[in-house]
């Protein structure tokens, strides 16, 4: 569901600047502070793809002292003439377990077997393979093992080491690849759980789980992947290693949400449920959804590139509120006749309007009559602190991107069926002097500049004399423009990342603009865009790899391999980069080290696991240079240099190294 962009992270308040009346976009602010004439504002409301239920406008409806609404009244609301309906009721279908997705394509992970918060104790038996070469070993509280996939690309060959020090081997003595599908089973919820399954990590900061069926390691041509509920159209796709998967029925996936505050009011958080159980039951049923798309074995993923789910939240603040609602709800979902099948809606939600939705034909061009706009005041209430914001960019780079030597004028010549604005048009000069004129859609500013919704105007200060020359030329800095990102606020490398979008050196996911997608895995591609635009590399004038050619951050690739950065990923020819693979902790320390030039190693063999490594000497110097401390605090006696890196994990080495080292 990457395309409909789905969720949406609930942060920390702004101030308010502007408030916008719905439907409208008309400034009432009380004075402005005074900006730079070369600065261009972006006075906005909301947050999000403002498409179906507001959040924020949920929690006002519910907390209305004049008029206070039902979960069942906001859902109505929200989602144009649809009514509650029940799975396997009613001709609704009814899509079993769901799968959802912790991982993908991994080809090493470790899971552990944790004391639950129940008071009965049972111990967990873990399967590999079925048949003649089932192998089966119980756990306790206490236990893991790691799985290593020793041949990623094909089916099998996978070695399991369990604490205790036994093994199940790769393959037979004949040299027959045994499984990687195992399979660890999680607790009924019809209690608390007496134990907890963890994976060291995740596509989130929650890798722990606990009610469910099991939590699956499927591997590349699984039978799990040809099931009949699961086939992927056609033949499926060789994804490299395997994947991390939880089972569970949809009413428990359900009280596993982590979507919104769970200290809210209790028929906004049955709102949220419903809604979550509903755009579930969707994606799993399949009629808007392909597992080969999806690039897993799954019907969702646990982030908000389809909606988070954390697990076992019961370590969360409140989190019992939030269950209620999960459980009084049980079954429900939101239904109307023109959904795909006839019963259940694609339930998109967000943050919060500009004061009215956004229809979901103006926002992705697929008219569903129950995503229609429609006003919503609720969202400008005083509890969003997202009912006002402010952005600014340079005029000069808002010029170079309209194609213009400067841009005057700005004005708004279409609007959505919300009101939010559709086309902007500008005026300007050329080079030369003559005016000339371009019209850019919405959506295409908000993705360019980073804006938290389509609810903008844009402001363009008069042109001021310029001032006299001085005989001494002031120093020229490139300023790239701040980047919001709506899916960081529930990771721990937050900062981190704010820090990099507010440079402008941090690049967007495949999921959207206004993604960045913490929890995914880090991509050398990626790496090198990241790493090209914190240096301000200049462009290079040599294409130096062969399978990178049209893609978008080739230009990125080849700046960093000129300066080298890097030299390529299959010595010595060195003619490849391998853009799609996964960035290790080895390769990140080698990525910054060559970045920054450190030479410094200080003592040498900083850590115990990388004396193998042929990154030691770069992970050493990166230790010297105080950007990282280890990978198994509070100890840090550990790098851990074959440890895949996510993007967040990458945006923390790269800030680090930008506040210690410059530019």
């Amino acid at each position: 569901m990457r395309s409909k962009a789905s969720s949406r992270r609930l942060a920390a308040a702004l101030g308010a600047a502007v408030i916008f009346g719905a439907g409208l976009i008309a400034s009432q602010s009380s004075p402005a502070v005074a900006l730079d004439v070369e600065l261009v504002t972006f006075d906005g409301a909301g947050w999000g793809h403002g498409v179906g239920m507001s959040q924020y406008g949920a929690q006002a409806m519910a907390t209305d002292a004049s008029d206070p609404r039902t979960y069942d009244e906001i859902l109505g609301y929200y989602y144009t003439g649809s009514s509650l309906g029940s799975v396997g009721a009613g001709g609704v279908p009814d899509p079993g377990d769901v799968y959802v997705s912790a991982s993908s394509d991994q080809t090493k992970r470790t899971v552990r077997v944790l004391d639950g918060p129940g008071t009965s104790s049972a111990a967990v038996v873990v399967s590999r393979g079925a048949g003649a070469t089932l192998q089966q070993k119980e756990l306790t509280a206490g236990a893991s093992f790691t799985v290593i996939d020793t041949k990623p690309q094909a089916n099998g060959g996978c070695s399991v080491s369990f604490s205790d020090g036994t093994t199940w081997a790769a393959e037979t003595a004949e040299g027959i690849s045994l499984s990687c599908d195992i399979t660890v089973p999680l607790s009924p919820d019809s209690a608390l759980p007496s134990y907890l399954v963890a994976l060291d990590s995740c596509r989130t900061t929650d890798c722990t789980f606990a009610w469910g069926t099991a939590l699956l390691l499927v591997d590349n041509g699984s039978d799990l992947r040809s099931t009949p509920d699961k086939v992927c159209p056609g033949d499926c796709p060789l994804w490299p290693g395997f994947d991390a998967v939880v089972r569970l029925p949809l009413d428990t996936y359900t009280r596993g949400i982590a979507e919104m505050p769970y200290s809210w009011h209790p028929e906004a958080l049955k709102a949220q449920a419903v809604a979550a159980r509903s755009y579930a039951a969707r994606a799993a049923i399949g009629a808007d959804h392909d597992h080969a798309d999806a690039g897993c074995f799954c019907d969702l993923k646990n982030s908000s590139a389809s909606q988070v789910y954390a697990g076992w939240i019961g370590s969360r603040d409140r989190w019992q509120q939030w269950d209620a609602a999960a459980v009084a709800t049980g079954g429900q979902i939101v239904v109307h006749p023109s959904a795909p099948d006839g019963t259940i809606v694609d339930a998109v939600y967000g943050s919060s309007s500009g004061g009215a939705t956004e229809s979901s034909e103006d926002k992705w061009g697929t008219s569903r009559s129950y995503l229609s706009s429609v006003p919503d005041a609720w969202s400008l209430t005083t509890l969003n602190p997202y009912r006002a914001w402010t952005a600014t960019t340079s005029r000069a780079t808002l010029s170079s991107w309209l194609g213009m030597a400067d841009v005057t004028d700005v004005s708004v010549v279409e609007r959505n069926e919300s009101g939010s604005p559709r086309v902007f048009h500008f005026e300007g000069v050329n080079a030369s002097g003559a005016a000339v004129a371009a019209n850019r859609l919405v959506g295409d500013i908000q993705a360019r500049f980073g804006l938290r919704s389509w609810y903008f105007d844009i402001v363009i200060p008069d042109r001021q004399p310029e001032p006299p020359p001085t005989t001494t030329a002031p120093p020229t800095t490139t300023t790239l423009p701040p980047i919001v990102f709506t899916d960081i606020d529930d990771t721990i490398h937050r900062f981190d990342i704010e820090y990099l979008a507010g440079r402008g050196f941090a690049v967007a996911c495949d999921a959207g603009d206004d993604r960045f997608c913490p929890d995914e895995r880090m991509r050398r591609e990626d790496m090198a865009a990241f790493i090209a635009r914190a240096l301000q590399l200049p462009p290079a004038g040599e294409d130096y790899f062969v399978d990178d050619d049209g893609l978008p951050y080739e230009d990125d690739i080849n700046r960093i391999a000129a300066i080298g950065i890097t030299k390529g990923c299959n010595p010595p020819a060195n003619t490849e980069f391998c853009p799609d693979d996964t960035v290790t902790r080895g390769q990140m320390a080698a990525f910054l080290v060559r970045a920054w030039s450190l030479t410094n190693a200080g003592p040498g063999d900083w850590f115990t696991d990388d004396d193998r490594s042929i990154f030691e000497g770069d992970i050493d110097r990166l230790a010297t240079a105080g950007i990282t401390k280890g990978c198994n605090p509070p100890a840090n006696t550990k790098y851990c240099p074959e440890s895949l890196v996510t993007r967040a994990q990458s945006a923390s080495f790269l800030a680090r190294a930008l506040r210690s080292l410059g530019p």
